[in-house]
């Protein structure tokens, strides 16, 4: 059950996080979200350079791919496009 508004959330117990009220589950996601850090002097054109959200609204697949960033997202994009059999430096 998604929530849509901002709320304090409370968890420690094992299966179980208060939200405005209780979700009880054997496995529960916390995904707080993110943006994208562009670094100054770096242009984003979505036809040659993007950010993660951009890349996963692409209407072709690239030949190869550069991903900048080490982080988890980083991390995932590059498995992802090795499974598409792409070049991913």
């Amino acid at each position: 059950m998604p929530f849509a508004h901002r709320a304090q959330v409370s968890y420690g117990l094992p299966g179980r996080v208060d939200v405005g009220g209780t979700i009880t589950a054997k496995n529960i996601i916390i995904a707080t979200g993110s943006i994208p850090f562009v670094p100054p002097g770096v242009t984003v054109d979505h036809k040659t350079v993007f950010t993660s959200d951009g890349a996963l609204k692409l209407e072709w697949i690239p030949e190869w791919v550069g991903i900048i960033g080490s982080g988890y997202i980083g991390l995932e994009f590059s498995g992802e496009r090795s499974c598409c059999s792409q070049a991913a430096h």
